[in-house]
């Protein structure tokens, strides 16, 4: 049953059981083809007392008449309600595009401005890799002073610091210092500059200065563990490829956002439609109800089609609150994903979308859909970039695993003298000098760590292969169903089109029949509920058009490119200066 006929049929029941038995029902009315002429009639005098029509013997000794209330229905709190929600309306409208609507969301939607911000801080771990090459200076100084009293032949010490029996103790004051330049490259190479210098003074020496010291340079080249690009290079190569799965994540973010910005655009527009088609309902009740009133006064109607026609007008008044609602709830959620915000709430105000609704020729073919996503869709070439990361990592796993096997050479020049100076030329004119040569060697016996990283890396690898298939997967099933989607609402706005104007003649039809007095109220009512039906399924097919299209650009990866976006990542973002980073935070 249907809310229409339910309504009604309540209504006919508060008003008493004679309208269910009158000449007028719908359930009594006959279908006749030519009915007889109606007898004439004398007007009623005018009284306030409700309009009454007569009925059988009620049972139970009841009255054999009983009065039907034309004012049961009160619509006047329906119609203060629906003034109530036009007035709330006013105020700022906002006429707005789907192309406005798209470019005020990348400026402004919280989740495209939250991404961004993912590129940047890969940005920073590149940045951060690459500071594993960076060069070193290293500086150290250190004093020594040292007493030590001198043994005696029977190994008894005397107290430092005193002299016993012509016994001195041996004082002696030790400078030295050292500065460093080390780093390493990227072949796996460390190297050390450093310069030393050292001042000794003692006893045995008379407590005369005597410097030396020299310039050393140290290379420390690994032949196995360590050695080679894939080895040393693989975090900053790991890094720029994580610089570039961002930009295709928020490519996907924006790609994501802009598909549902247009969705809930269209939303809003069939909210609107279909508001339009609620009003139209109304309008129809309403002049209905206008109809019946008149033929009542004239004394061609019956009351009952008064309560009929009020509980029709009633149904399309809540139908269009709650189109009402349904508007504002699409202009909330559109709001939203525009960044309209008014401090902490949405803005207020009203969205007038200018775009409208309509089929356009849009030719589909699946296998060439699908090759379009596989080469467009930013999660395959994320999905691609990570079977990439994973291989580095595979590569650099694998080295880890070989035994440590270093090369150490060392090479020094300098010299000694009583005078500073001396030390510093000898760096150019040595008097000392050394170089050594050395292999260093580790074997891991069981080598569990490096190898339980290597058997991850490979289960990494093997993973990303199998998302990236999944990822394809995924687009053409994306692609199908929005395909299907978008055939099938064409074929519904067509069919539906053509139901929407076979209901306009019904009711049209029927409005005629009524006027002939041989139709009644109610079947009028259900003709407008099936036009109201048939109105809103048409809407409701459009828009679900509308939104398949941009579905299937969605699938396809194309759908920027079609609405004229070029997509720009974020450009990288100055680090803190090197000097400022030297500075404690709280002296800045």
């Amino acid at each position: 049953m249907s809310l229409l006929l339910r309504l009604i049929t309540s209504v006919a029941l508060i008003a008493g059981p004679a309208s269910a038995a009158t000449d007028n029902s719908p359930e009594a009315a006959p279908q006749s083809a030519s009915p007889a002429p109606a007898a004439p009639e004398t007007p009623a005098p005018e009284s306030s007392a409700p309009a009454t029509e007569p009925g059988p013997a009620a049972p139970n000794g009841a009255s054999s008449e009983e009065k039907i209330d034309i004012n049961k229905i009160d619509l006047s709190q329906f119609e203060n309600t629906l003034r109530e929600i036009v007035d709330k309306e006013g105020g700022e409208q906002y006429r707005m595009s789907m192309e406005d609507c798209v470019r005020r969301a990348l400026e402004n939607n919280q989740d495209i401005l939250v991404a961004e911000y993912e590129p940047m801080k890969s940005d920073a771990d590149i940045m951060s890799a690459k500071g594993e090459f960076d060069p070193a200076l290293r500086s150290s100084a250190n004093y020594q002073y040292s007493n030590f009293g001198v043994a005696t032949g029977l190994g008894t010490p005397f107290a430092p610091g005193a002299s016993t029996k012509g016994y001195p103790s041996v004082v002696s004051y030790n400078t030295q210092t050292n500065t460093e330049f080390l780093g390493k490259l990227k072949w796996g190479t460390q190297y050390d500059v450093s310069m030393g210098v050292n001042k000794v003074e003692n006893t045995s020496g008379k407590y005369i200065e005597l410097w030396s010291g020299g310039l050393t340079l140290t290379i420390t080249q690994p032949l196995l563990q360590g050695a080679g690009l894939n080895a040393n290079l693989a975090r900053v190569r790991i890094a720029k490829n994580s610089r570039l799965i961002s930009n295709e994540q928020l490519q996907y973010t924006v790609l994501s956002t802009v598909a549902q910005v247009a969705k809930s655009y269209w939303d809003l527009v069939g909210a609107v439609e279909q508001l339009k088609v609620q009003q139209q309902a109304l309008d129809n009740a309403e002049r209905l109800l206008d109809i019946n009133q008149k033929r009542l006064k004239i004394g061609t109607g019956a009351a009952i089609d008064i309560v009929q026609a009020k509980a029709g007008v009633a149904l399309r008044q809540s139908g269009l609150i709650t189109a009402h609602a349904q508007v504002k709830n699409a202009e909330d959620i559109l709001k939203q994903l525009l960044g309209m915000q008014d401090g902490e709430a949405l803005a207020k105000g009203s969205i007038i979308p200018l775009n409208r609704p309509a089929v356009t020729d849009l030719a589909t073919d699946e296998a060439a859909s699908i090759a379009l996503a596989i080469e467009h869709r930013p999660d395959i070439k994320s999905a691609e970039l990570a079977i990439e990361s994973a291989k580095i990592d595979q590569k650099q796993a694998s080295n880890a695993m070989l035994p440590n096997v270093a090369l150490t050479g060392s090479a020094s020049q300098g010299s000694h003298n009583h005078y500073m100076s001396e030390v510093f030329d000898g760096v150019v004119d040595p008097l000392d000098k050394s170089f050594s040569v050395g292999v260093t060697g580790t074997l891991s016996l069981g080598n569990r760590t490096a190898r339980g990283a290597h058997q991850r890396a490979t289960l990494t690898v093997r993973q990303a292969e199998q998302q990236w298939s999944r990822s394809k997967q995924i687009a053409a099933r994306d692609v199908s169903l929005s395909i299907r989607s978008l055939e099938t609402s064409r074929t519904l706005v067509a069919s539906n089109r053509n139901a929407r104007a076979l209901q306009e003649t019904n009711l049209a039809a029927e409005e005629k029949r009524l006027n002939l007095g041989v139709s009644t109220s109610y079947q009028v009512l259900l003709k407008q509920q099936d036009l109201t039906s048939a109105q809103t399924q048409e809407v409701g097919a459009l828009i679900q058009f509308e939104k398949a299209v941009i579905d299937l650009r969605s699938a396809q990866g194309t759908l920027l490119d079609d609405l004229g976006i070029a997509f720009e990542p974020p450009a990288t973002e100055k680090p803190e200066p090197y000097l400022k980073s030297l500075i404690p935070e709280q002296w800045r």
